[in-house]
């Protein structure tokens, strides 16, 4: 992995999760506050209502963690956004995903973007969701 330059001329790698770890992690109740879903029959559900992780993230059955480009890196870009994925519900494949806060930066949306097209879900459970991405420059 190629590294960017950090403040001071240290080496910093990227790090990107579907959760915010610039901070210490949150009490458990409250790990996904953003992430929200949709299920079969239409009720919706927040991830404030699940202890430490909301049923949606576990009957994701395969998942594609986005590229972190060398250049967003480079010019230090870095933030968190949301994005919303619609599901066939027959099948748990993506069908659409869209920005509904962004990152703050568009090579950044578009990685996010990307990736969640190549999710998939257990088919039958859920027709949209809502997740949180944060993209991270770390510093050793």
């Amino acid at each position: 992995m190629r590294k960017a330059k950090a403040a001071g001329g240290r080496d910093a790698d990227a790090v990107a999760t579907w959760h915010d770890v610039s901070q210490p992690p949150p009490p458990l109740a409250h790990r996904y506050p953003t992430s929200a879903a949709i299920d079969a029959k239409g009720v919706a559900h927040l991830g404030t209502e699940y202890g430490d992780r909301p049923p949606w993230m576990d009957d994701a059955i395969h998942t594609v963690t986005p590229d972190y480009s060398y250049d967003e890196r480079a010019m230090r870009h870095q933030g968190t956004g949301q994005f919303k994925v619609i599901l066939d519900l027959k099948t748990g494949a993506v069908t659409n995903v869209t920005v509904i806060t962004s990152t703050g930066f568009p090579g950044l949306d578009r990685s996010a973007m990307a990736a969640l097209r190549h999710w998939r879900w257990k088919p039958g459970r859920w027709k949209e969701i809502g997740l949180p991405y944060t993209f991270i420059l770390m510093a050793y």
